[in-house]
């Protein structure tokens, strides 16, 4: 199977190292002592067992002495479920290793993806990492002994720093064929996958195709630790999901563990003992896993995080700490939280009300635009002298809550979006983090709304004076480019659509008269496509990559029938969903040949995104549809029928008209574009016409729904 992907060479390799520098291997080898596993008897016979185990599954092998370039460390880790685990301690090998830095997907992306209603189910993949041969030449270098025995890796430990980045690489061409083949989505976090589908019948047929996927690959799935009964409310990676409410919030057991910890800290500072930074930081990172569900985590552990840092940078890592009493603060407020337990809200909603504010010395001042309302706005003089640019701007934001509260509560207004120049504003509300100085400020802020029960968007947007894109740009994200008109005139017309706004453009690459800008534009219709309506277009959607996945979303929330330019990237998270609200698509070429660079782009020497370009017809109300398929299958299936049609030797002629003369008969005669299924398909195909014609059928609900031209699918179903 990696031989039919073109992916041999990949396994071949395995895990390899890269070293920091030629003396490296030198370093290691000096420093080579033999070093014996140190434990009491039944320590010892717990590790025999694994060992032999191991030894059994081909992950380990025992090595002789004259081979090994260094000895590790190995010691017993519980589970969580009571069994033990053999860690192996690689640090004086990480020293040594370059560790390549990669963007791993978190539950982010999932909450990006997930819609209301979706079914979920989990896999489990055995000894995941062990599933990837360690090189030669590293094995010698992974050496450890029990007993007098020396054993070396042969699967891939975790512990080593290049494990991570060899894992993914290796893991990521078995999840691009299951993107490719399936409509289920799948994302996976290292080894834990998780698979979700809106409708339960698809992902119950093909959770059975994905693990046969895993295993022609090669990799083990544990079935009975996987999740393979589709369900609305599932756990995965410590975290409770629900797609009923739409609600995420962290699983009792990791409540239980970080609550633990919490309250240990608690008394440490209370009765001022020393701790190492190891442990602080230990703690910390625990906290930050589950800041996703607290809005206001990340302005309640700045004391912590500082007074590790410095001591650790002073220090090292196994110095003493002993933390102040600000950090008490921080640690109750924490467990104070954890025993609320207050889910979060992940489902996406229109915004229904924005605000938009600006501060100056002398004055602050807001305007409320609320759909089919006229524009409220509020302006007044500070009553005391704020010093800072970016305090005044953040501080104009929560008077304008404050004023605006009434109007919105009145008109049961809880979507909103809340529109700043102030970049450092805009950037310590969305992601919860802030210096000192403005911390109390902005937990104001986020407490106030949370009060509300609002859902708050923050979003830049720029000054009068500042016509480079904001954070929602392509000029931002990905470099002022756009697509060669001509080419996606060509594509347009033959598909037969009309395009009625660009929704990220500028008046230099703009595709329409109508845009929305992402600059300062007086010609453009609004600023913002994500945030304006997109209801009774037909929008042209080329965005920046990263929000690829909100597009879609948006799409589907609102039902709307577009023409999407992205990248061919099947290995990404949000291709599934692609797929799944795609018509028709087209390979349009390398990006090179297809986009054209804009003067910041060349200015700034940015880089186009690699691999080929392509253009998808998307309707969101596809998703509802069992009857659609996407480009690949329509070809297909157009090629099958064509053989069909050569053993039956039917006349594609006489099918043609017996089929444009039934249609005129029950008035499907008009040269325009179909779109209801439910309308016509069942009326042509009960009705006696040709057995060709029935067995077309198919293929032509696909064509219509793609919104081909009546006279042209005849016209091309005749020339087959």
């Amino acid at each position: 199977m990696w031989d039919q992907i073109g992916k041999r060479k990949l396994i071949e390799i395995g895990c390899a190292p890269i070293w920091i520098s030629p003396q490296s291997q030198q370093i290691l080898q000096s420093n080579n002592t033999i070093i014996e596993f140190e434990g009491n008897e039944q320590q010892t016979q717990l590790l025999m067992q694994i060992v032999n185990r191991e030894l059994l599954e081909g992950t380990l092998r025992v090595i002789q002495e004259p081979e090994i370039k260094l000895w590790n460390p190995t010691y017993l880790e519980p589970k969580p479920n009571g069994e033990w685990r053999r860690i192996l301690d690689c640090r004086t090998l990480n020293r040594e290793l370059v560790a390549k830095h990669f963007k791993m997907t978190d539950i982010r992306d999932t909450i990006q993806m997930l819609r209301k209603g979706d079914w979920m189910c989990t896999l489990d993949i055995t000894s995941a990492f062990n599933h990837i041969r360690v090189n030669q030449l590293l094995q010698q270098y992974l050496a450890f002994r029990i007993q007098g025995v020396n054993y070396t890796q042969v699967g891939m430990p975790f512990g080593i720093n290049i494990a991570p980045y060899t894992f993914a690489k290796t893991i990521q061409p078995t999840v691009e064929r299951v993107r490719e083949k399936c409509e289920t989505q799948i994302q996976n976090y290292a080894d834990d996958i998780i698979l979700f589908n809106n409708d339960k019948t698809q992902i119950q047929e093909e959770i059975m195709k994905i693990i046969t996927i895993f295993e022609e690959m090669g990799w083990i799935i544990n079935r009975n630790k996987s999740k393979l009964e589709p369900n609305r409310q599932i756990t995965f990676l410590g975290w409770s999901w629900n797609t009923e409410t739409m609600t995420l919030q962290t699983t009792r057991l990791m409540r239980k563990q970080v609550m633990a910890a919490l309250i240990k800290q608690a008394q440490l500072i209370q009765q001022q003992q020393y701790q190492t930074v190891r442990s602080v930081a230990r703690l910390i990172g625990q906290i930050q896993y589950i800041r996703v569900q607290y809005t206001r985590g990340g302005l309640h552990i700045t004391s912590m995080n500082r007074e590790m840092s410095k001591r650790a940078k002073i220090a090292g890592w196994d110095s003493p700490l002993k933390l102040s009493r600000r950090a008490l603060v921080e640690v109750e407020w924490w467990i104070a939280q954890i025993k609320n337990n207050k889910p979060k809200n992940i489902e996406m909603h229109k915004t229904q009300a924005i605000i938009t504010t600006d501060a100056s010395l002398g004055r602050w001042g807001a305007t409320l635009q609320i759909p089919g309302q006229d524009i409220q706005r509020i302006s007044k003089p500070w009553k005391v002298k704020i010093p800072t640019s970016n305090r005044r701007e953040t501080t104009t934001i929560l008077l304008a809550l404050n004023y605006f509260q009434p109007i919105l509560q009145h008109s049961h207004l809880r979507y909103l979006k809340v529109r700043t120049d102030n970049t450092t504003a805009c950037y310590n509300l969305t992601k919860g983090k802030v210096k000192v100085g403005l911390r109390r400020l902005v937990d104001q802020i986020l407490l106030y709304i949370e009060q509300q029960q609002w859902e708050v968007k923050f979003r830049h947007i720029p000054g009068i004076n500042n016509t480079e894109a904001d954070s929602l740009s392509r000029l931002a994200v990905s470099g002022d480019y756009s697509i060669d008109k001509q080419m996606l005139q060509q594509v347009l017309e033959e598909w037969g659509i009309q395009i009625t706004v660009d929704c990220f453009a500028t008046r230099r690459n703009t595709k329409h008269h109508r845009y929305f800008s992402i600059e300062s534009d007086a010609l453009a219709d609004n600023w913002d496509g994500m945030e304006q309506s997109w209801e009774c277009e037909t929008p042209l959607l080329h965005c920046p990559i990263s929000l690829i996945p909100a597009v879609i979303r948006k799409v589907e929330l609102e039902k709307v029938k577009g023409v999407l330019i992205a990248p061919i990237w099947k290995g990404q998270v949000w291709w599934t969903a692609l797929m799944r609200i795609t018509i028709y698509q087209k390979e349009l070429g390398n990006s090179q040949d297809v986009l054209k660079e804009g003067t910041w782009m060349k200015r700034n020497n940015q880089k186009l995104p690699p691999g080929k370009i392509g253009i998808f017809l998307v309707d969101g109300e596809r998703r509802e549809s069992n009857y659609s398929k996407n480009a690949y299958q329509i070809q297909d299936q157009q090629g099958n029928q064509y053989k069909e049609q050569q053993m039956d030797g039917t006349e594609a002629g006489r099918d043609t008209h017996v089929l444009q003369q039934y249609l005129q008969s029950i008035g499907l005669n008009n040269p325009e574009q179909f779109y209801n299924y439910q309308h016509w398909s069942n009326r042509i195909l009960q009705q006696p016409t040709t057995q060709h014609i029935l067995n077309r059928g198919n293929q032509m609900h696909v064509q219509f729904k793609q919104g081909t031209p009546f006279q042209r699918y005849l016209n091309s179903w005749a020339n087959q």
